[in-house]
């Protein structure tokens, strides 16, 4: 029944000139009114009292019609209809005004909402207050400040609703002033009657910044004083207060001091801790929510997966997964979303695949995450399948999509492809004003149109240091020097500071012109001038300028802090004898993990100095597993007294000889040896360095030598990249129960460096001095695998160091450019007087 023919039922009808007309030529819309239809109440022939209940009913049918057209929010129709019900004299009933002020509100009508405003005051003498309230809210909900500031001057009697009302408007619209003014004002002109919750709220959720810190925390002492210390709501506002604010202790002292949790207070102090990058904290809370078993929600794991993310832990990330399925929300794209995220940046990606294919409903960033997934694998062909089979079927896409289709695009050099994604993101208007923009810079220059690039570069009118680095690296890598390093004076000039992969591309720059004075230039003014630290990749495209330049000795002086880290089968009965009992020793068939650690470093806090970690063998404290430093020897004094104050490792002084030998290979074939005839074999012929390490370990006045290590290495001369890929890692130990720290300690060197596989070196036991005659050189070619015996293990320890140190070697690695930042070590087990 459409809304006219509801209006003809409900309303009397009008005079008609065709109430004489024969019954059977009456047309169909009127015979629809007969008279034979109308309801017996409403017959003429009734008493007084039957005619007034008549009259209430049809009041009240009339006015479930207005209020049905309200929540249709047909307001053509409204205005027409209030019209026949004036006609009519049927009045319009307070519940009816206030579904028509609250759709008003909704659909921001302000223009019907002034007409049904000034029909309310023409209808009714004295509105009640509930009405004003409803009229207000209207006014606010329209954004119309000046109605409703009239309206609330007007209003003789202001509740505290109507104080709530306009407060929260202002709040909410960011006018922190007038609701500030407007709450003093309250408080004295209402007095004796204390603030109601939805007022506190609505003021606190308008302090979104650090500089409104002092009024939040003003509000909140007035919350205590008038007594709403122990609301939820107002307490959960206050902790998201202090979260936006940046005041993270504030926000942990207001949710420490909640008699009540809810699971929104623990999702804001989650998103407190993710903010100011306290991820650890971050998961412990979540643990703790667990533990009290709070009711969680998509958001909850929303947050906690993305923080598992950015951490790349893996494992823990696993165990959130398997409790979303078990609260069965891992099919909701909130959820599956950061999942397919996570494992994405944890390299799991075929588990990004099957929580992909859970997700039921899965939205534009789903797809992006899986797309970006793909490009990080290499797959590009496959990102580029997906993406034509959304666009097939008209599926929402978003900016980060193409973003990674212009990614995808730049590595298969595709420049068609990443042409038509151009001009598809540009005509539905997806492309990200600078990460899309920086890869669609990216994409034209590796196709080799350097002029498409330079034009997207210049479309830009704030290029951020991304998009500078983009178009750097392109004329950088199509060996245009001159533009590539013009490009990076002119950002500079324009303010914009340059990061570590600007600088990658400047001596790129440099490296494949030959500009070896602007490289060294460049590469020594990093620190000081632009603030950025060298890494391992900037020695090694400064190297290669070098060597491109056939200057070997100045790249040779740039590879320094060179370490060796041999990894030795060790028998498991020697690496009990010098591991504490609350460690349980990882071992197999009788043998665990043992060896050592030696570093040459350069650079350092303390200076130059040679150290030797002796590692015993692979100990177990749940929940890791770590490697067991028997002893730490360094060869210098202030190297050893730094490690012990500033550190608190273990370390003891030891002298550390050395000697580099370089000795030419034999030839090897009859061709050479001709060579050698003719005086040319020295051309062809490979050098290597032999380097022998005798350590000594000094104790007061006493000196005892230890061991010998033989070293052979390949110098860069030949191959000026030898050093090998450049990696991050971790090397966790534990140590301890010596006599300058008796505590069991545990602590982690985090390790910055290029690595390659060597062969492993030669340990000796103690030989003769070194000195500078080349008679007492030589090289053993055997492993001198010792047997440990328990003599040895009663000798301090010192024997027991020697036989991991002769055990059998499996593995090598040769570290160069090294850079090495030991942290803090944790004790974890305190010295007892039974130790």
């Amino acid at each position: 029944m459409s809304s006219m023919n509801a209006q003809n039922l409900l309303l009397p009808p009008r005079c008609s000139p065709v109430v004489g007309v024969a019954h059977d030529k009456v047309p169909a819309t009127v015979r629809s009114a007969s008279f034979d239809e109308i309801p017996s109440w409403a017959t003429l022939k009734c008493n007084p009292s039957s005619i007034k209940s008549h009259r209430i009913q049809q009041s009240q049918v009339e006015n479930v019609h207005l209020i049905s057209l309200s929540k249709q929010g047909k307001l053509k129709e409204i205005d027409e209809f209030l019209e026949r019900m004036d006609e009519a004299g049927v009045p319009v009933t307070p519940h009816s005004y206030k579904s028509l002020l609250e759709t008003c509100g909704r659909l921001r009508a302000l223009s019907d909402g002034r007409l049904i405003h000034e029909r309310l005051r023409r209808t009714v003498k004295d509105p009640t207050g509930f009405l004003e309230n409803y009229v207000l809210q209207m006014y606010c909900d329209c954004r119309s400040f000046a109605d409703a500031q009239k309206l609330f001057d007007e209003m003789l009697e202001r509740s505290l609703v109507s104080w709530a009302i306009i407060i929260s408007a202002y709040a909410k619209e960011g006018l922190l002033d007038k609701a500030v003014r407007l709450f003093s004002h309250m408080q004295r002109s209402v007095s004796g009657i204390r603030p109601i919750p939805s007022i506190y709220i609505s003021l606190f959720r308008s302090l979104k910044d650090s500089s409104l810190l002092e009024l939040g925390k003003q509000i909140h002492s007035h919350v205590i004083r008038n007594g709403f210390g122990s609301n939820v709501p107002v307490d959960t506002a206050i902790i998201n207060m202090y979260v936006k604010s940046g005041w993270l202790e504030g926000a942990e002292l207001a949710f420490d001091r909640m008699v009540e949790k809810n699971a929104v207070a623990w999702t804001g102090l989650m998103v407190g801790y993710t903010q100011a990058e306290k991820l650890e904290d971050a998961l412990a809370l979540f643990a703790k929510m667990v533990k009290e078993g709070v009711p969680m929600d998509e958001f909850v794991f929303s947050i906690i997966l993305k923080v598992c993310g950015v951490l790349e832990y893996l494992n823990m990330g696993r165990q959130i997964h398997g409790y979303s399925v078990k609260l069965g929300m891992d099919s909701n794209f909130s959820v599956g979303t950061p999942l397919v995220d996570l494992y994405v940046k944890c390299g799991s990606f075929e588990s990004a695949c099957r929580a992909f294919e859970r997700i039921t409903e899965p939205n534009d960033v789903s797809w992006s995450c899986i797309i970006a997934g793909y490009c990080q694998i290499g797959e590009f062909e496959e990102s580029v399948k997906i993406f034509k089979s959304l666009k097939s079927k008209c599926v929402v896409l978003n900016s980060f999509v193409y973003t990674s289709i212009f990614q995808a695009c730049a590595a298969l050099a595709d420049l068609n492809l990443g042409a038509q994604t151009h001009a598809d993101a540009i005509k539905r208007g997806l492309v990200s004003y600078l990460y899309g923009e920086s890869a669609m810079i990216t994409m034209y220059s590796r196709c080799g149109r350097l002029d498409y690039a330079y034009r997207s570069f210049e479309s830009l009118d704030k290029p951020d240091t991304v998009a500078w680095t983009a178009i750097i690296c392109g004329y950088a890598y199509h060996g245009n020097a001159t533009e590539a390093l013009r490009l990076f004076n002119r950002m500079w000039d324009c303010g914009v500071r340059p990061n570590a992969v600007t600088f990658i591309g400047v001596l790129t720059a440099c490296s494949h012109s030959g500009l070896v004075t602007e490289g060294k230039k460049y590469l020594d003014s990093m620190k000081g001038e632009y603030g950025v630290d060298p890494t391992v990749d900037h020695y090694d495209c400064m190297v290669d300028i070098y060597s491109r330049a056939g200057l070997l000795e100045e790249a040779l002086e740039l590879i320094k802090n060179i370490a060796l880290y041999q990894l030795h089968l060790v028998k498991a009965e020697t690496a009990r004898a010098c591991i504490p009992k609350e460690f349980k020793l990882v071992e197999a068939f009788g043998y665990t993990l043992g060896g050592f650690f030696l570093a040459s470093y350069d650079d350092s806090p303390a200076g130059v100095f040679d150290e030797l970690v002796v590692i015993a063998g692979l100990v177990w404290n749940r929940p890791t597993s770590c490697a067991w430093a028997a002893k730490v020897l360094v060869n210098s004094n202030e190297a050893c007294t730094h490690g012990r104050k500033e550190v608190g490792l273990p370390s003891q002084v030891a002298r550390i000889s050395k000697r580099i030998t370089a000795i030419t290979r034999q030839p090897k074939s009859k061709d050479i040896g001709f060579l050698d005839v003719i005086g040319m074999g020295a051309t062809f012929r490979s050098r290597s360095d032999h380097m022998n390490v005798q350590e000594t370990e000094i104790k007061g006045l006493d000196t005892k030598d230890t061991c010998n290590i033989n070293l052979t290495t390949i110098g860069p001369a030949s191959n000026y990249k030898w050093k090998g890929p450049a990696i991050k890692m971790s090397l966790p130990s534990y140590s301890g129960r010596t006599e300058h720290n008796p505590n069991l300690l545990k602590y982690s060197c985090q390790i910055e460096c290029r690595v390659r596989a060597v062969q492993p070196v030669v340990v000796s036991r103690p030989g003769p001095k070194l000195n500078n005659d080349r008679e007492h050189y030589s090289v053993q070619r055997s492993y001198n695998v010792v047997e440990s015996t328990s003599e040895e293990h009663r000798d301090n320890g010192e024997n027991i160091s020697m036989s991991v140190m002769l055990s059998k070697p499996i593995l090598a690695l040769e570290f160069s450019c090294l850079k090495m930042k030991v942290e803090a070590p944790i004790v974890v087990f305190p010295c007892s007087t039974n130790s």
